[in-house]
């Protein structure tokens, strides 16, 4: 018989060793790469009809999000 992983098992949030990881290997990226991630999370995140997004998702949405906000606030304020 087939091995059918648990609903639970699909589901599964990042633990916070994985989460680390992830945000480590975003900080190391361009802002551009990091933009792109962000968007694509955030396409990943849409709600559509009955399916909700996956936690590892929203996870990895908000990770890029505090990295993106984190980014903006460290550049020195434009002068014009």
């Amino acid at each position: 018989m087939a091995y059918r992983p648990s609903p639970e098992d699909l589901d599964r949030p990042f633990t916070e060793p994985e989460l680390a990881s992830e945000r480590r290997k975003l900080e190391s990226q361009p802002l551009s790469t990091l933009l792109d991630t962000y968007l694509k999370a955030y396409k990943d995140c849409e709600y559509q009809g009955d399916r909700t997004p996956r936690a590892k998702n929203i996870q990895l949405l908000v990770t890029a999000w505090k990295l993106i906000w984190k980014y903006k606030r460290r550049r020195p304020p434009r002068r014009d």
